[in-house]
């Protein structure tokens, strides 16, 4: 076949070619890309949360040591309002799926 594209102009066999590569690895690099964030960012999100979460209840025992029970209380409802909210989210769309 590309024979034939060779009697139109003897580049256009090699040309072909180098786009079929070029178009290959560019589609190899999309897959690579996809997979490393389709595997790296939901663990950095558990991690990100756990962070949020413990960080949010050493704040809360801090600020009730120094005597601000309200503030301690705010921190906690701040720290894992955003991490009940995302698993609410979470279970709405898993139970639509169904």
């Amino acid at each position: 076949m590309l024979g034939k594209y060779k009697d139109a102009d003897p580049t256009f066999p090699e040309r072909i070619v180098k786009m079929a590569e070029k178009h290959n690895a560019a589609d190899v690099g999309i897959k690579k890309s996809f997979s490393f964030s389709s595997t790296v960012i939901p663990v950095l999100g558990q991690v990100f949360t756990f962070l949020l979460g413990a960080g949010s209840l050493y704040a809360c025992v801090r600020l009730i040591e120094k005597g601000y029970a309200g503030g301690a209380i705010a921190t906690v409802i701040a720290g894992f309002a955003p991490i009940i909210i995302n698993a609410l989210k979470g279970f709405r769309r898993n139970d639509r799926s169904r």
